[in-house]
């Protein structure tokens, strides 16, 4: 589906640059703790913190800050996207402590520390673990605590917990442990998310930063280079900007303009998704020669054309063409033709 772009001259835009390959329509919970502690994913689910929890501007792994808990935790309404089930998943982030032989359950959906729920994440005598249960009544799914990799004081470390069908695997640092191969449907009580301990005990004394919890895509497969950027980060651009190709690109895999809402000010608008018109609400008038086409390319989330365009308009615009290789174009004179980079540009 096409996103619209709607560029002001006189004012900027944020959007969302998500990392590839995150589907954003599975994201539960993302949490980069850069300005408070509120999920900034697409559901905005609802937090509440209680005891010790501050952000940390000082010891952080990305952005501005990280959370630092020390006898306190951040709860998360359950809902029916934290809910984990049979779906693939992930549970992804940064933890630190200067103490990592404590024993600290930072993600769990318990009750309290007696009750058997769901999955969980945490650290025990210097490594970092997992547990899960099928039944609620024993960690018969991941055993109780299952080492994933040996963690250092005063460290940043990537851990992720990520189930693809029946196989659970344990990355820490991006080097992954198998933790079961007979995976069933996760059993949850329908109890909240705690980030940082559980409600009464084995609490986290250090920091945990961009945290993300995917229901439906298991985002890794094997090894790989932890993230030196946030899952989702902030972009935000003059439209006086001169935008590349990414630029576009990004925006509209972030999905932040409703479909069919267009800005008043918007002069041009190209998709290029079923023919080579203007669908603006202006309906510019566009005169075709040579090799026009729109071609549909295997996985792309656009399509291709291939074509000479004559447009005679006074708007200062930004006019995307073509999909592999090419340019965003700023037409110095809108009377001239535009020529796609597919053609030589």
């Amino acid at each position: 589906m096409s996103r619209k772009l709607a560029f002001n001259p006189a004012s900027t835009a944020t959007t969302s640059v998500v990392a590839d390959p995150i589907d954003t329509s599975k994201i539960s919970l993302y949490l980069p703790f850069d300005e408070d502690f509120n999920d900034k994913g697409p559901l905005g689910v609802t937090s509440t913190a209680a005891g010790n929890v501050s952000l940390d501007i000082v010891n952080k792994k990305l952005g501005t800050s990280a959370i630092h808990t020390s006898n306190g935790y951040i709860q998360f309404v359950n809902s029916s996207s934290l809910t984990l089930g049979s779906s693939d998943f992930t549970i992804a982030g940064y933890y630190r402590s200067s103490n990592v032989s404590q024993t600290a359950i930072f993600y769990n959906k318990r009750l309290n520390n007696t009750k058997y729920n769901s999955v969980y994440v945490g650290t025990v005598g210097g490594n970092m673990v997992a547990s899960g249960t099928t039944n609620g009544s024993s960690w018969n799914l991941i055993p109780v605590n299952t080492p994933f990799g040996s963690l250092t004081n005063n460290t940043f470390h990537h851990f992720a917990l990520v189930r693809y069908g029946s196989t659970i695997t344990g990355y820490l640092d991006g080097v992954g442990t198998v933790l079961t191969t007979s995976a069933g449907t996760v059993y949850d009580a329908g109890h909240n998310v705690h980030i940082g301990a559980d409600t009464n005990g084995f609490r986290l004394t250090g920091q945990l930063d961009d945290i993300l919890v995917l229901k439906g895509q298991a985002l890794y497969l094997s090894n790989f280079t932890p993230p030196t950027k946030a899952y989702i980060e902030k972009d935000t651009r003059s439209h006086s900007h001169f935008w590349n190709y990414q630029d576009i690109y990004k925006a509209r895999r972030a999905d932040t303009w409703p479909s069919k809402t267009f800005d008043s000010r918007i002069a041009l608008y190209l998709p290029y998704d079923d023919d080579v018109l203007d669908k603006s609400p202006n309906a510019r008038t566009a005169g075709v020669s040579g090799g026009d086409k729109i071609q549909a390319l295997s996985l792309s989330l656009v399509a291709v054309a291939h074509f000479l365009i004559t447009l005679t308009i006074s708007d200062i615009v930004v006019v995307v063409i073509g999909y592999l290789g090419q340019k965003i174009l700023r037409s110095r004179d809108f009377s001239t033709h535009l020529v796609s980079p597919l053609m030589g540009l």
